[in-house]
């Protein structure tokens, strides 16, 4: 069994990095990370461009898979539902692509 240490050391409440976004020292921060407010602020502009980028994405398909598929009831709903889920899927990756890429 180990015993606690006698004197702590000055680091033992966990080290202070600077967050890559504001330059806040941040306790627990691994470096090059960021707080959690400029994580939120990140995360929150990554969304608003990955819908618009899911926008622009899913109505050429949409509009491609009007054209294309039958004008019976069944296709059609297959069609909307298709491109329901084209846009989610764009967006999750859209969101995914624009975390990396934004500072």
């Amino acid at each position: 069994m180990l015993l606690p240490p006698i004197s702590p050391a000055p680091w033992s409440s966990g080290f202070k990095h600077a967050c890559a976004g504001c330059g806040e020292l941040v306790a627990g921060l691994e470096v090059g990370g960021y707080c959690a407010d400029c994580w939120r602020a990140r995360t929150r502009r990554a969304g608003r461009i990955a819908r618009w980028a899911a926008l622009a994405a899913t109505v050429p398909f949409a509009v491609y898979l009007m054209l294309v598929l039958p004008a019976t009831r069944e296709w059609r709903l297959i069609g909307a539902s298709t491109a329901v889920v084209w846009y989610f899927l764009t967006g999750l990756i859209a969101r995914r692509a624009v975390l990396q890429w934004i500072k």
